[in-house]
C-alpha cells in the first residue's frame, strides 16, 4: 500500500478525543436541526394548505405564484433556522479546547433537506399540477 492510502485509512479508523468530539457535535446539531426543521416545516406546510389549498382548477399563473411564495418562505425559514441553531453552543464548548462549529454543515443541510422535502406535500403536489398543466 502507498503512503497516501495508509494515511487516509488510518485517519478513517482512528478513534481519539477529537474524533469523539466531532461525532458528538455532529449528533448534537443533527438532533437540533431535526427538531427545529420538523416544527418549522410542518408549520409552513399547514399554513400553505390553509392559505392555498390544492385544487385542480387553478390557473398556471396562480400555481406558479403559490409555488414561488412557498419556496421563498422555505428559503427564509432555512436561513433563520441555521441562525437559531447556531445560538446553541456545543455541549462541550466550555469544557474542552475543541474548536466547535466546524462540522455543522455536514449534518445541517442534509437533515433539513430530508425533513423539508418530506413534509412539503402541498408544494410537491402544486409542482406536479403545474407540470401536468404545462405539458397538456
Amino acid at each position: 500500500m502507498d503512503k497516501y492510502f495508509t494515511s487516509k485509512l488510518n485517519s478513517l479508523i482512528t478513534i481519539d478525543k477529537i474524533r469523539l468530539l466531532k461525532l458528538t457535535e455532529i449528533t448534537q446539531y443533527a438532533i437540533l436541526y431535526a427538531l427545529f426543521s420538523i416544527f418549522i416545516s410542518i408549520s409552513i406546510e399547514y399554513l400553505f394548505n390553509q392559505i392555498f389549498p390544492y385544487t385542480e382548477d387553478e390557473t398556471i399563473p396562480e400555481i406558479m405564484f403559490e409555488v414561488i411564495i412557498q419556496c421563498i418562505v422555505l428559503s427564509l425559514a432555512v436561513y433563520y433556522l441555521r441562525k437559531v441553531v447556531q445560538l446553541i453552543p456545543f455541549i462541550f464548548y466550555y469544557y474542552t479546547d475543541y474548536k466547535s462549529y466546524k462540522t455543522m454543515e455536514y449534518q445541517g443541510t442534509i437533515t433539513m433537506a430530508f425533513i423539508f422535502f418530506g413534509t412539503q406535500t402541498n408544494l410537491i403536489e402544486k409542482i406536479e399540477l403545474l407540470k401536468k398543466k404545462l405539458y397538456q
